[in-house]
């Protein structure tokens, strides 16, 4: 069977429904055409998806391009429905609701909120989903940018940290607040998850999801890697190049979603201790095993101090960080040195 690889230029957007920008995703085909088992040749067929904020590109090996056409048709769907229910700005959805009610039923949406607080708790709590209010109050919701005030900012985090999730007549209820959930660290990494899971099932046999930053690629053994190409956003060049089989690759920056308050430069990656914009580093990306795990933990990683996040990186199977810090410097665990150095990354659970 021929080989076929892509080079993946990994742009960061937050989580939003609404679109507020265009972003730009360079997908180059090295190779076109893989001959199958049964001497039939695989199309590679790509599109573009406008959903949860952002462009979202797949790319995928099918029989025929009406084949293909199916399946992107069903990846479209289930992206905009996590996009309707996961998103904090729409009531209607299930997270509205959650937020509005204080109570859910909702199975997906109580095992996604239990896996992120699974998350909390590995990076100490700087991954928090109940920060929404918090990031409503900066403007990253509704995209009004008001000042921030000290006092208000000092309010928010203490009803953040007060804030309870507890199981309650079969189902789960917030608690000890009024502050809200936000799933805008994890969301868009477990849409990718589910439209590759979907795209698996259907029988595609070798793929990428990329929704603006947030990547999951799969092939069979048949099948070369596929050569993934990490942005520096301080120039059109790579930061590094790993290849990946079967795998998942997030990135969060300070450098996409932000703007300016007075003399301060205002981002969407708040520490949900402190209630300010982190300071120290322009991007974090993660590899894993799957996307819902790398999007939440580059965000946690980001907030962590350098030093902490490199070693909680290492203490996890299967899991890389490279961060690049403001004086320019990249820092990586050994994990994703195994990956650019072409070695592969130690094999880890999936979940």
């Amino acid at each position: 069977m021929s080989a076929f690889n892509a080079l993946i230029l990994l742009v960061t957007e937050p989580f939003r429904y609404k679109l507020s920008r265009t972003v730009t995703l360079l997908l180059v085909i090295l190779g076109l055409v893989a001959t199958g088992c049964r001497s039939r040749a695989l199309v590679v067929y790509s599109a573009a998806e406008v959903a949860m904020g952002t462009l979202v590109e797949i790319t995928l090996l099918a029989p025929d391009t009406t084949t293909a056409r199916g399946w992107i048709r069903s990846a479209a769907a289930e992206l905009h429905r996590i996009g309707f229910d996961f998103w904090e700005g729409e009531h209607r959805g299930v997270l509205g609701r959650l937020n509005r009610e204080r109570w859910t039923d909702n199975r997906e949406l109580i095992q996604l909120i239990q896996e992120a607080f699974q998350i909390s708790r590995l990076t100490g709590g700087r991954f928090d989903i109940r920060v929404g209010e918090l990031v409503r109050s900066y403007g990253f919701v509704n995209k009004e940018y008001p000042s921030q005030k000290p006092d208000s900012i000092s309010r928010l985090v203490e009803a953040a940290q007060l804030l309870r999730w507890e199981p309650d007549s079969g189902g789960y209820r917030l608690s000890g607040s009024n502050a809200t959930l936000t799933l805008g660290g994890i969301a868009k990494g477990y849409a990718v998850d589910r439209v590759v899971d979907l795209l698996q099932n259907r029988g595609c046999r070798g793929g990428i999801v990329n929704a603006g930053g947030d990547l999951r690629a799969w092939s069979n053994r048949n099948l070369d890697p596929w050569s993934i190409g990490i942005e520096d956003p301080r120039s059109d060049t790579f930061l590094a190049l790993i290849e990946l089989r079967n795998g998942a690759v997030a990135t969060s920056g300070s450098y996409r979603s932000r703007y300016v308050a007075g003399e301060d430069t205002v981002h969407h990656l708040i520490d949900p201790g402190e209630g300010l914009p982190v300071r120290g580093k322009r991007s974090v990306s993660v590899t894993a095993t799957n996307c819902t795990w790398a999007d939440a933990l580059a965000t946690g990683l980001f907030v962590m101090p350098l030093q902490e996040a490199l070693e909680l990186a290492d203490s996890l199977p299967g899991i890389g960080a490279l961060i690049l810090t403001d004086d320019g410097r990249l820092h990586q665990d050994e994990d994703m040195a195994r990956l650019r150095s072409g070695k592969g990354a130690r094999t880890g659970p999936r979940r």
